[in-house]
């Protein structure tokens, strides 16, 4: 049975977002028997890994390029929905003699569950297996989710996210019971899915981490903080902001570096902020960066911050390879971290502030800058050892025997 995977990415993102990281490292080892093809829109983010004969590609039209550039809001709908259209297409003229293991690794996008739901209905000897990697269930009306939402964004635009997410709900919660096996990222995720998924076969991977990789040696710290991810507001960018301006009061040389993918919107808002505290020397944007980079700036740097209010799971690939680079971490206090927070916090290499907790985070960087060196090293080394637990490889392998066994079936 041959595996098609609907692992498209959405052209902004590029291949930024943590799923797509995820499903890259589970593709890189994947096993030789596996017979599989991926789907994706040119130009492709796995072009680097996967044989050419092994990608199934197709193009965005012009149209939606040029909204995504002029009307970003609107441009990300229309290639979602031409996506959503393109995969279905495709993945149902590579399904041979009624069968295929249909692989949804991004399962909390609709533009790529609608058209596996879809297929599992037209082709009901085929497998489907979806990852969910963010996801919750909803209980507020779309007003009280409008203004949970416009914190950080324009009325118009939180009012379209929220129904968006209530729709994204509704449409799992009634259709869910066609995937045959569903993955996700956190046994606290499992207790949630699990008022919807009516079936046994449901497991968690969490997020993981290049345990071999290089990292360089004897760099000159050049940076107090650092935030290496999604630069976006869940992810706690305008946070993080607020905590930097408290954190130069005391610090007046204190610099905070950003590595990141970001949009338009979110970098006009970022480098407006930035003027406003009057942050421009202790601050800087690198962007999206290389792997290389990315290490080098972890290397240049003390400490991780990553102040979401909230998060799937803990850790995530962010911190992970922060704290494989030796960094400890500052995180807001959230749900998901009761599961590792006992076990972390003993060892004082994650520092975990009240959620929101603006001046007590900026008071434990301060802190934490004026430690000795030899106290440092050994939250160091108890970091990587932590991170050394998320190997990519065992991770990637657990989903494997699942996908070997829906082969079989």
């Amino acid at each position: 049975m041959e595996i098609l995977i609907i692992g498209t990415h959405q052209t902004y993102l590029k291949s930024y977002a943590g799923g797509y990281v995820r499903l890259r490292e589970f593709i890189k080892r994947f096993p030789s028997e596996f017979n599989y093809k991926v789907i994706d829109v040119r130009p492709s983010i796995y072009e680097d890994i996967v044989e050419k004969d092994k990608l199934i590609l197709f193009n965005n039209p012009r149209i939606v390029k040029l909204l995504l550039t002029l009307f970003f809001p609107l441009g990300v709908l229309c290639e979602r929905v031409w996506m959503g259209f393109s995969i279905y297409k495709l993945a149902k003229k590579n399904i041979k003699n009624g069968k295929a293991l249909i692989y949804v690794p991004i399962g909390d996008l609709l533009h790529l569950y609608i058209p596996a739901i879809i297929l599992k209905k037209e082709f009901p000897q085929s497998k489907l297996l979806i990852d969910i990697l963010n996801f919750g269930v909803i209980e507020k009306n779309i007003f009280q989710l409008t203004n949970k939402l416009k914190k950080n964004s324009n009325l118009f635009t939180s009012f379209i996210l929220a129904t968006f997410y209530l729709i994204t709900f509704f449409i799992i919660k009634n259709t869910i019971k066609k995937v045959d096996f569903v993955f996700t990222v956190s046994k606290d995720l499992i207790t949630e899915i699990k008022k919807i998924y009516p079936k046994n076969t449901i497991d968690y991977t969490p997020s993981g981490v290049s345990v071999n990789v290089r990292i360089p040696k004897k760099t000159k710290k050049k940076y107090l903080g650092v935030y290496v991810g999604r630069v976006t507001e869940q992810k706690g960018i305008y946070n993080l902001l607020e905590v930097w301006r408290e954190v130069v009061k005391e610090k007046p040389e204190a610099k905070l570096a950003i590595a990141g993918f970001m949009d338009i919107e979110t970098s006009g808002i970022i480098k407006s902020r930035i003027e406003k505290f009057g942050l421009e020397k202790n601050i800087v944007i690198f962007g999206a960066v290389t792997e290389e980079d990315k290490y080098k700036i972890l290397s240049e740097s003390e400490i991780f911050l990553h102040l979401a209010n909230c998060e799937p799971l803990f850790p995530v690939i962010g911190i992970l390879e922060g704290l494989i680079s030796g960094l400890p971490c500052v995180v807001f206090d959230m749900p998901v971290l009761k599961a590792e927070v006992s076990k972390t916090i003993k060892n004082n290499f994650v520092f975990v502030i009240s959620n929101g907790n603006i001046q007590e985070a900026s008071k434990v960087i301060v802190e934490y800058d004026s430690y000795p060196k030899s106290k440092k090293i050994v939250i160091s080394n108890k970091a990587k050892q932590f991170a050394s637990k998320f190997d990519w490889n065992e991770i990637a392998n657990k989903e494997f025997l699942v996908i070997k066994n829906l082969i079989k079936q």
